[in-house]
């Protein structure tokens, strides 16, 4: 592998490591009904608690794919591995442009 492919995929695995962690508390938050910000953050975007919890949910899964992905990448030094990995990882960026486009859109202040 080349030294921008491991860069990249460094990179990656930072940036989808915040996210598992996020999403992942959002979601468990979301699921066992935990009170404060994480656990009521669906009715701030006015919408359902088990949807808004599994949106979550894929989100912190698809960005552990992608984080096994470039690691098995890094220790069997495959640029196909990498290859799909970083395509997973613009599908998950998609995922969640989309995602925060729709849920911006269901926000409703209370002003």
């Amino acid at each position: 592998m080349k030294l921008y492919q491991k860069i990249i995929s460094l990179i990656i695995i930072l940036i989808c490591s915040v996210l598992v962690v996020t999403y992942g508390r959002t979601s468990f938050a979301t699921f066992t009904q935990r009170q404060g910000f994480f656990g009521s953050l669906y009715e701030y975007y006015n919408v359902d608690r088990v949807g808004f919890g599994i949106y979550n949910l894929i989100v912190a899964f698809l960005s552990f794919c992608a984080i096994l992905f470039q690691i098995k990448s890094q220790v069997k030094k495959s640029p196909s591995l990498f290859k799909q990995g970083l395509g997973l990882f613009l599908g998950l960026c998609l995922l969640l442009i989309i995602g925060e486009i729709y849920l911006q859109m269901r926000f409703h202040s209370k002003g």
